[in-house]
């Protein structure tokens, strides 16, 4: 398939709610709004959009209208996760803990949206393959040069 265009739509029964947090805490803006849905876009990244649909939108399929979204999780990244990490927490927003730094060099918190969609903020400019390859042959240089050490001594 060959596509023009993506996003995620988010179902929910809070749509306002919902449309003001991304807007207060992701720099989105309504570029257009309807009773039903809202379509938003980053006020900074023109390739930034995200729907908002209210599950009570006549439009949607009959056996959809009762969902709100689940087991779904966003990723948002920023050039600096400390700085957004404690504006979330001064400002009360329901977080999933502290920073996480992963094996492979990421570091990143977990939000939750109105909805409990789970949204990651992680550092951008993180190449977490480089990161992690480099830890392993560290990691493979000293077990070599431990046993290289243990059999000249047993020599």
């Amino acid at each position: 398939m060959s596509g023009l265009a993506f996003y995620p739509i988010i179902c929910t029964d809070k749509l306002r709610d919902t449309i003001n947090f991304y807007e207060d805490y992701f720099g989105f803006q309504p570029y257009f709004e309807m009773e039903y849905y809202a379509y938003l876009r980053h006020g900074e990244h023109e390739d930034m959009h995200l729907g908002i649909v209210d599950i009570k939108n006549p439009d949607l399929p009959t056996g959809y209208r009762d969902k709100t979204v689940a087991g779904v999780m966003l990723t948002f990244f920023t050039e600096d996760v400390d700085k957004l990490c404690d504006e979330f927490y001064m400002e009360g927003v329901d977080m999933t803990g502290e920073i996480q730094e992963e094996r492979c060099g990421r570091r990143h918190f977990g939000v939750f949206d109105p909805n409990g969609v789970l949204i990651s903020v992680s550092q951008a400019g993180v190449k977490p393959i480089g990161n992690l390859i480099e830890e392993i042959r560290q990691d493979y240089d000293a077990v070599l040069d431990k046993a290289l050490r243990q059999n000249c001594a047993n020599a």
